[in-house]
């Protein structure tokens, strides 16, 4: 079942947000301050808005960095029309965080910078109605499979578990995160309870212990300070692991859901079973000679019972 692209959503309903906004919350993308921002945040030049930023700790390449006109690409968004500006005479542009672009319209609260934070958290609210959306999909999707499976209780699987990643406030500003899993919506509340860490990123999976274990696998080059479940890595780049790993667990939830209910509905324990010498097709005497000179048997291979010639200190000379 293919799902709608988060702006094939947006078009369905019918919702009117802007795009650049839904590009930012999706993609973390670094916001570019042109001209008409500049302004709409209070300030009168890029000078002034370095000086800003400056002024209120803002750290540079960290919160904000200035960036050449002709460096400007899709990883940046750019308020206004979308294009990079025409004004030869403009070579640099101040581009800010995600999270740097929020608390910098909070400080500076004007009233087109207030409008501006209102677009920005109205595009979130649309995209957590989108993750809704996908989180329906799948449970109709599930839905759909379970009644395919009826017959047969022992083939079905449901997404009833989580991996999840939290952080708190000082951890985020250093990129560290923590990856945890929980078999039920009990114990992911209860990983959230007297705690300073939020949620920022859940995934439902049938088997979260197998899947937490392989994405701590393939996390442990980023491992903070050797703690097991602490990770230093940039969220965007997270999020791009975890979504293959989401990707994966919903292929095989489908695949294997399928294949299981092909067999149960087709077989109906009408098909033979394959006869012994049909499913041996390794020649262990023939490979055994083959690749260290030594009889296995004495007699001939279907003789069981005479596995006697064994030539121990030949075969002990390959053990290591």
């Amino acid at each position: 079942m293919s799902h709608l692209t988060i702006y094939e959503f947006i078009e369905r309903d019918n919702i009117q947000v802007d795009k650049l906004y839904v590009d930012i919350v999706l993609q973390d993308k670094w916001i570019c301050i042109n001209d008409d921002l500049i302004k709409s945040i209070g300030c009168a030049t890029i000078r002034d808005l370095s000086e800003h930023l400056s002024s209120e700790d803002f750290k540079e390449n960290k919160d904000y960095k200035y960036i050449e006109v002709a460096d400007l690409d899709d990883s940046y968004a750019i308020f206004g029309d979308g294009q990079k500006p025409s004004n030869d005479a403009i070579r640099y542009l101040i581009a800010v965080s995600p999270i740097c672009f929020q608390e910098l319209l909070a400080l500076i609260n004007t009233t087109d910078s207030k409008m501006i934070h209102k677009d920005y958290l109205y595009a979130e609210l649309v995209y957590k109605q989108y993750m809704k959306y996908l989180s329906q999909s799948k449970d109709d999707e599930l839905a759909k499979l379970q009644n395919k499976l009826s017959l047969v209780n022992k083939s079905y699987f449901k997404y009833e578990q989580y991996v999840y990643v939290m952080t708190k406030s000082n951890d985020a500003c250093k990129n560290i995160f923590k990856l945890g899993f929980a078999i039920s919506d009990k114990d992911l509340v209860k990983s959230n309870t007297h705690t300073s860490l939020e949620y920022v990123y859940l995934m439902n999976c049938v088997d979260a212990s197998s899947l937490y274990q392989m994405i701590m696998k393939w996390l442990s080059p980023f491992r903070y300070n050797d703690i097991e479940d602490l990770f230093q890595i940039h969220f965007a780049t997270l999020k791009k692991l975890l979504s293959i790993f989401e990707n994966l667990e919903s292929e095989l939830f489908a695949t294997i859901n399928d294949l299981y209910s092909d067999y149960h509905i087709s077989c109906n324990d009408t098909l033979e079973p394959f006869e012994f010498k049909d499913l041996v097709n390794c020649n262990l005497h023939g490979y055994c000679n083959k690749l260290y000179n030594v009889d296995l048997l004495d007699a001939d291979s279907s003789d069981y019972g005479s596995i006697t010639a064994i030539d121990n200190d030949t075969l002990r000379s390959f053990i290591i």
